[in-house]
Formats: structure tokens, C-alpha cells, sequence
């Protein structure tokens, strides 16, 4: 091994360590060490070396209507909602764009989330601070408060498990609100869909379930529009025809999952990801070519070659 080498070795080895002082100094040989015991009577010198980045997660801030804590019994607690779940989920998701999707957060996005007592609240709410038509949903993220709006989901749309999946579905909205404004809203609801089903296995490492509701909704079509067609649509349309038509989203969510099932198109959304944060202004159509592995007509082929197997497989997918 060469010199230049095992002292690369010997720094990224002690860049672990938190509070000794690292020497550098030189033996009678002419070689040239690294420690934090160097030999008595020898010159040295104080070595700097880098702390490894520590992930800082983030506080957050969750409240609850006044309706909301009027609706439980008098013995029972307002905290329906798990606070520290919460906190973990979201961070979780934070981590995920930060690790894996290499998105550098160069500022704290603000996290308050805002728990409703139920739907007709929650819209009332949503009413009172959005202009125009409320359209129907589970949670929203509100841009220009910074703020996740959800409700305590009833029994038939999953309970309070919905609820906390919601939560991790608007922080991924949370987060490309601040740094990709202009991506095309097929990425960004296909990675939230992803976020909704976001875990750790038993070794901590990031697993993607796959979405059950939307590869039933998936394979419930007879015909859907090809690949490229797809990811051409405008977002004001997109958004339009998602409310219509109710399987835009699903179909987003299906094709960001298949991606991120193969290393290459794991490489091609990060690869979208990082384009849309560096102000990219067209739709995903011009960067398949570019960056996914045989262009638009393989991903197509992929995505056709998936449904025909009825998208069985992988039922999950493991960050390593």
C-alpha cells in the first residue's frame, strides 16, 4: 500500500473519533503516523480532522382544534396522535430526500402540523384559508403557512393509521415545496405515495412497501396512457384529469415505485429530483432520454412488461 493511501485510510478511520487529540508525526524509518498517543520525546503536530455529519432532526410543532379535544371523553387525552411517532415519521422522510435522494436542506423547512376532529371540519378549515373550490382529500400541505393540515381519518378511509401515513404523504410535499417548485406534480405525488409507506427494518435501513390501493386501482384499468404521454401533461391538467379520473395518482405512484425498484431507476428520480432543485423548468418528457436507461420507450416497456406480471413483485423495496 502506498503511503498517500494508508494515510487516506488512517484519517477516514479517525475521523470517527469525537474528542481525542490526533497527532501526526514521523518515526525514525521516515514513516510518517497518525494517532492520539504518539511516542514520548518525538515532534508532532496537532492533526484537524473533520467531525462526521451527525443528522440533527427536526422539532416539530403539532396542535389540535378546539373542536378536536371537545369531541373525547373527559378522561381520555388530546394526544389521540402518537407526538413522538410523528416526529420520527417525519424525520424519517426527511432523511430518506437527504440520504438517498442526496437533497441538501439548506434551510430548515418550518413543520406544524394541524390535527382537525373530522372531515367537515377539516374542510371548513380548508375553506377559510384557501381560495376557490376545496377539493376532496385526506391532508394537505399549505405553502404559504407551512403547514400539514390532516384529520383524524374515520374507520372506513384506514383510521389513524391513514392518518399518520397522510402526515408522511404531506411532509414529502412539505420538502419539494422548498426546494422544486417547478417539478411536474406526477414525481411529486409518485414520491409521496413512496413516503406514505416509508419504514425501517429491523437493521435501520429505509424500506418502501409497495401501496396496495394503488396497484389494485393499477390493475383494475383496462387501458392507461402511455409512459411518455404521462409524464408530458402539465400540472394544471395533471391535477384536473387526477380529480376526474382518480388514478393519475395511483399510476404516479406506481411508476416512482418500479423505478426506485431497480438501481438504474433509482439513479433516474434522483437524477429528476436533482434537476427540478436546480430550476429546471420543463416537463420530465425532455430528461427520460437523458437520463433513464434506453429513454422514454424503455421505461414504457418496463412499465407494460410490470403490469402484464400484475406488479407483484418486489412487494417491498430495501435501502442498502
Amino acid at each position: 500500500m502506498c503511503l498517500r493511501s494508508a494515510v487516506a485510510i488512517a484519517l477516514i478511520s479517525l475521523a470517527a473519533v469525537a474528542s481525542a487529540e490526533i497527532y501526526r508525526w514521523t518515526d525514525a524509518n521516515g514513516k510518517v503516523h497518525f494517532g492520539d498517543r504518539p511516542p514520548p520525546q518525538v515532534e508532532k503536530e496537532t492533526v484537524e480532522v473533520e467531525p462526521t455529519p451527525v443528522w440533527r432532526g427536526f422539532d416539530i410543532r403539532l396542535t389540535y382544534s378546539d373542536a378536536f379535544s371537545q369531541t373525547l371523553p373527559s378522561d381520555d387525552s388530546v394526544a389521540l396522535l402518537d407526538g413522538e411517532r410523528i416526529e420520527q415519521d417525519v424525520n424519517r422522510v426527511y432523511r430518506f430526500f437527504d440520504q438517498i435522494l442526496f437533497v441538501d436542506f439548506y434551510r430548515k423547512v418550518p413543520v406544524s402540523i394541524h390535527v382537525l376532529a373530522n372531515q367537515r371540519e377539516y374542510r371548513q378549515y380548508l375553506a377559510s384559508q384557501v381560495k376557490g373550490s376545496v377539493p376532496p382529500s385526506l391532508g394537505v400541505y399549505l405553502h404559504d403557512r407551512h403547514q400539514i393540515v390532516v384529520y383524524l381519518h374515520p374507520s372506513r378511509y384506514g383510521g389513524v393509521e391513514s392518518t399518520y401515513r397522510t402526515i408522511k404523504h404531506e411532509t414529502s410535499h412539505a420538502i419539494l415545496a422548498s426546494i422544486a417548485q417547478r417539478m411536474p406534480a406526477w414525481l411529486n405525488e409518485g414520491l409521496a405515495e413512496q413516503m406514505e409507506m416509508l419504514e425501517y427494518d429491523d437493521q435501520q435501513r429505509f424500506v418502501i412497501h409497495q401501496h396496495g390501493s394503488n396497484r389494485q386501482q393499477i390493475l383494475a384499468q383496462r387501458q392507461l396512457m402511455p409512459v411518455r404521454e404521462f409524464v408530458e401533461i402539465n400540472n394544471m391538467t395533471w391535477r384536473r384529469q387526477n380529480l376526474d379520473q382518480a388514478v393519475h395518482q395511483a399510476m404516479a405512484g406506481q411508476l416512482v415505485y418500479l423505478s426506485l425498484s431497480k438501481n438504474y431507476g433509482r439513479s433516474f428520480i434522483t437524477r429528476l429530483v436533482q434537476e427540478y432543485k436546480r430550476g429546471y423548468r420543463q416537463t420530465a418528457y425532455y430528461l427520460l432520454d437523458e437520463h433513464y436507461i434506453g429513454g422514454g420507450a424503455a421505461l414504457n416497456v418496463h412499465w407494460q412488461a410490470w403490469r402484464s406480471q400484475r406488479m407483484t413483485e418486489p412487494s417491498r423495496i430495501v435501502f442498502n
